[in-house]
């Protein structure tokens, strides 16, 4: 069995959307992954390293007795994955999966080359439309 991952426990966190507690963060953890091992200590090292970092935008709400966290955003944040048996990368969002520059490389040129083929789409449906009403007006 591998251990929670700072991707997993990322992805968490921005999709609750309030602050947690530390015990709040592992029971989460606990229910979506059942067959991981959850180490108290390494989450809260994990949430730390959220926290400090400059490359994430995580809220330390420490007035409060246990304190709470909540991470808001990643920004370039590198995530290490040291065991990624079992870990399936495609489930991840976007903005999590980024964690490397060459996966936000990868996954830029996907999305550049989705917007283009979109906007490509668009542009043959408004010629379309555009001919059918001169041809209706006529």
């Amino acid at each position: 069995m591998r251990k929670v991952c700072s991707l997993e426990l990322a992805q968490l966190m921005i999709e609750q959307k309030v602050p947690l507690t530390i015990n709040e963060i592992i029971s989460l953890v606990v229910k979506r992954y059942p067959n991981i091992i959850v180490d108290r200590s390494q989450i809260s090292s994990m949430v730390r390293n959220f926290v400090s970092s400059r490359f994430c935008t995580c809220v330390a709400l420490k007035d409060v007795y246990p304190h709470k966290y909540q991470l808001l955003s990643l920004n370039g944040y590198t995530f290490k994955i040291r065991n990624d048996e079992g870990l399936e990368r495609e489930k991840f969002p976007l903005y999590v999966k980024c964690g490397s520059p060459r996966i936000a490389r990868e996954y830029a040129v996907i999305e550049e080359t989705q917007r283009k083929e979109n906007a490509s789409q668009a542009f043959m449906i408004m010629n379309l439309s555009r001919s059918q009403s001169a041809r209706a007006s006529l």
